[in-house]
């Protein structure tokens, strides 16, 4: 077993193939786990299928396959632990973040690469697709770099507080309005790992209220010009911000 500090915590992961992508280990740590995940050689098999099938039947890493496995475990405990996987692009805008959440294929990285050229020296990408997401002490929900990251690869091993969330649409032209909590829980929703406990399932309606009660949401129908990302400046910080 190797022991991981990610999320702020240490976590054991039992392999059976060397980790994949091997930058995992830039997080190894000697810390005793908090808790430990390992998944079975049909687990790794199941998601072997699940992946090639993504990749138009391509064959796939068996060892990237079981780090994969493992990381979808972690997300399975981390609501008992005040987290969750969030599925999307994570920013630092001037070391706030802000969470672009949609579909695959819907334009989050395309929208992330028009803020960056909008802010090239104020906008970094934390993580290109499955950010880990944990309240933290401070009462902070807190947006984490992993390796997980997408077919990009993009991420940093660094965390930035959560401060917004723009829940992105395809649309003929551009429009970025604030949403209500209420409105914004179930597209949030959407985006979460779902548990398959019982017992992490209940905690995460809790957490994701809170997360929406401390952060401000968008509603962002957007087409996938650079016009977007102005339109995006403009609702989120009431102009666009000079570079």
């Amino acid at each position: 077993m190797i022991t991981y500090r990610l999320a702020d915590l240490p976590i054991g992961l039992c392999h059976k193939n060397p980790p994949r992508p091997a930058s995992l280990l830039d997080y190894q740590t000697d810390e005793a786990p908090l808790f430990s995940c390992e998944v079975s050689e049909g687990e790794i098999e199941s998601m072997m299928h699940e992946l090639s099938a993504l990749r138009g039947g391509e064959a796939v890493n068996p060892a990237f396959c079981e780090t994969f496995a493992l990381y979808l475990a972690i997300a399975e405990r981390l609501p008992l632990h005040g987290g969750f996987m969030l599925h999307s692009v994570l920013l630092s805008i001037d070391g706030e973040g802000v969470a672009i959440l949609a579909p695959s294929g819907v334009g989050k990285s395309t929208l992330a690469c028009n803020l960056i050229r909008a802010l090239p020296d104020r906008v970094r990408i934390i993580n290109g697709d499955k950010p880990l997401v944990r309240r933290k002490e401070d009462g902070i929900f807190y947006g984490y770099g992993t390796p997980f990251c997408g077919k990009e690869g993009w991420y940093e091993k660094s965390s930035v507080p959560i401060k917004r969330l723009i829940l992105l649409r395809r649309a003929a032209e551009d429009s970025v309005t604030k949403m209500r909590r209420a409105e914004a829980f179930p597209r949030l929703f959407e985006a979460i790992h779902p548990p398959k406990t019982a017992e992490a399932r209940t905690c995460l309606p809790s957490l994701l209220s809170d997360l929406l009660g401390s952060t401000e949401c968008y509603d962002a129908a957007l087409t996938k010009g650079e016009s977007a990302a102005a339109c995006v400046l403009r609702a989120l910080y009431g102009k666009e911000i000079p570079t």
